[in-house]
């Protein structure tokens, strides 16, 4: 009889995958090809928030879809991973939260040193 017959293939020859990650507004690329690393350059730009968005999410504390484009919903994640006050916001207290998970001067003012430090954690997949 009628029917429909859906699946999602890494190859055209095969590899199937579970299609559920596809339909819930996952990245388009498979699961398992690994993202080229970010450049360390300390600089807190587009490419820095959409990977850091992708590690937190990962880590299961982001539930958008990276964008690179940080708003209250990446403010959250970052809040809960660092564990800082979850509102939302980004404050001083959260800049210092984080840069204390980072390991480096919890001063609350993002520079260089803390945008590098952040872009090496993103590298060594460490945001978890």
């Amino acid at each position: 009889g009628a029917h429909l017959h859906f699946e999602v293939r890494k190859t055209r020859s095969g590899g199937q995958v579970d299609p559920l990650p596809y339909l819930n507004a996952a990245p388009s690329a498979p699961v398992d090809v690994k993202p080229k690393p970010l450049k360390v350059d300390g600089k807190l730009g587009r490419n820095t928030w959409k990977a850091f968005q992708q590690a937190l999410k990962s880590a299961g504390y982001y539930k958008g879809v990276p964008d690179g484009r940080p708003g209250s919903m990446t403010y959250r994640a970052m809040q809960e991973w660092s564990g800082a006050k979850v509102d939302g916001r980004i404050g001083p207290n959260t800049r210092k939260a984080v840069q204390k998970k980072l390991g480096v001067t919890a001063d609350g003012k993002w520079g260089r040193v803390t945008i590098s430090a952040l872009q090496r954690a993103i590298n060594s997949g460490s945001i978890k």
